[in-house]
């Protein structure tokens, strides 16, 4: 009974441990939710899935002036949704989906008024 108690004592202190490093949840930007969509910063690498999405909308004379809106989904890959701005004041919602592998396509790309 006391090595049972023991034994579970030691396997417990190391979980203790990490919950005491965790960030309490007040803390958290935004509450991450296993396969849902979390809100996201705009970084390189989210920059260039927005060009990347840009360019293969192909939308003839149109410039992208601003990313916003910016959300991800952890998948199997990661999917990415924002919206893109133009410079004529056009917004687009797009979605990307960008494999492990690195591979990317457009899922979805629609206007928004």
């Amino acid at each position: 009974m006391q090595r049972t108690l023991l034994t579970l004592a030691l396997l417990t202190l190391p979980v203790a441990a990490c919950a005491q490093d965790a960030p309490p949840s007040a803390e958290r930007e935004t509450p991450v939710i296993t396969g849902g969509w979390s809100k996201a910063a705009l970084t390189p690498e989210i920059e260039k899935v927005a060009v990347w999405a840009f360019n293969a909308m192909d939308v003839p004379g149109a410039e992208l002036a601003e990313i916003e809106n910016i959300s991800q989904q952890v998948v199997a890959g990661m999917n990415y949704r924002m919206d893109l701005v133009f410079t004529d004041g056009r917004r687009w919602r797009v979605q990307v989906y960008q494999n492990l592998a690195g591979e990317r396509s457009l899922t979805s790309a629609q206007a928004v008024k």
